[in-house]
């Protein structure tokens, strides 16, 4: 009752139960972002309702909930202990709840071989890793690309130099902005990984006790973050719509800005390509896992559930559904994504995806240090070196307390 009555409370909406099934043996509760539109939530009742077809003795009870409310009501059900047996969990969640002992251990089912790991991208993968350990698996992912603007762009740059010098070429003062620069705030951060992994370093070291983003590829990502803003005018970049109305002339973004651009600036001549890089292709990754709760009531039930979301048709749906992309690397030649040129960049870009590291306090770290180092940096408050060195430091004492 006390369940029933926090899924009142918490506002949930129950979409498809198992109809006219006989009492199941074993039932599972699912909470999944709520979809866009009546089309989708219908492709994700569809799987629903086949899974439970095809498991009579298994009832799957999934509950919609609107994605810019879902952790204040998971985190809401988890402290009254009625959550659901499984779930979505935004990906770079994943390491705090478990580090809570919120969430199931998967690595039994992992290591039976029910998955083959080989099949997954490992960014997607580690993102789903705490202490060695896998606590979810990854539904789907997504990453930033290069926007640019076709009438402004004539040879798109592939390399870092190839970027600094489209910039002085295509700045035109109080006209025309070069890049968009992101900014010192937590969107900012996020992206910053995938520049210093281009050019050969990473945010911490290998065992993620340390910071060593103040190290020379994360300088040097920063400083060419710096010298493109000099072509780049917050008082352009700022204005609204700016690269949609033709005043930037290359952006970083993500899938979700392609049905806007589509719809509402359809004269615009746009094309999307790699980041440029300066030792390697990089981006970014982000997306949503799926999870088990410690105190779910059949977790052998809830993972076969999970493992039949993971099959390559399933895959495909979810991934329409949620605007993002598969997470296994058998789809990437798959015709709804390779038939399609913008989603094709997409697909060849997040091969070259890197996690952020799994550490708990991770989010905090970069929404409160590398956020403010960046701030500093484009702002000259600091040079780059004086920024991050500082920013080391105080995330060197982030994880050492998260260690003890």
């Amino acid at each position: 009752m006390r369940k029933v009555l926090t899924v009142i409370t918490l506002g949930l909406l129950l979409l498809t139960g198992c109809g006219s099934k006989q009492p199941a043996e074993r039932e599972i509760t699912f909470w999944a972002y709520a979809p866009g539109d009546q089309a989708r939530t219908q492709q994700v009742e569809s799987l629903v309702n086949k899974y439970n077809l095809e498991h009579p003795g298994t009832c799957v009870k999934i509950f919609f909930v609107p994605k810019d409310d879902f952790n204040t009501k998971i985190n809401t059900s988890i402290a009254v202990g009625a959550n659901p047996d499984c779930s979505y969990l935004d990906s770079g969640l994943v390491s705090r709840f478990a580090k809570d002992n919120i969430l199931f251990c998967l690595d039994d089912f992992v290591n039976a071989g029910d998955l083959d790991l080989k099949d997954f991208y490992p960014g997607a993968m580690k993102m789903v890793k705490y202490g060695q350990k896998y606590y979810g698996i990854p539904l789907n992912q997504t990453c930033i690309a290069l926007f640019y603007n076709q009438e402004l762009i004539k040879k798109v740059p592939t390399t870092w130099d190839e970027l600094l010098q489209t910039a002085r070429e295509v700045y035109v003062p109080g006209k025309i902005a070069a890049f968009a620069v992101p900014k010192g705030d937590g969107y900012g951060g996020w992206m910053f990984p995938a520049f210093v992994a281009s050019a050969g370093g990473t945010m911490l070291n290998d065992t993620e006790t340390k910071a060593i983003f103040n190290q020379p590829a994360g300088l040097a990502a920063m400083d060419l973050w710096v010298q493109l803003l000099q072509y780049s005018p917050r008082l352009i970049t700022d204005s609204a719509n700016a690269f949609e109305l033709g005043r930037v002339a290359m952006a970083l973004n993500g899938p979700w800005a392609i049905e806007g651009i589509k719809t509402n600036f359809p004269k615009l001549k746009y094309g999307i390509a790699l980041i440029p890089k300066k030792v390697q292709y990089a981006t970014n990754i982000g997306g949503e896992s799926l999870v088990i709760y410690q105190n779910a009531k059949d977790p052998p039930a809830a993972w076969d559930f999970i493992r039949y979301l993971m099959l390559d048709e399933n895959q495909v749906v979810m991934s329409e559904v949620s605007g993002n992309f598969p997470v296994k690397k058998t789809l990437i030649d798959h015709p709804k994504f390779k038939d399609d040129p913008d989603k094709r960049i997409f697909m060849e870009q997040i091969q070259y995806a890197v996690s952020k590291p799994t550490v708990e306090s991770w989010t905090k770290i970069n929404d409160e240090i590398i956020a403010k180092a960046i701030d500093e940096a484009l702002n000259q408050r600091l040079s780059v070196a004086e920024a991050f060195n500082k920013a080391a430091k105080d995330c060197d004492a982030i994880l050492a307390e998260e260690q003890k």
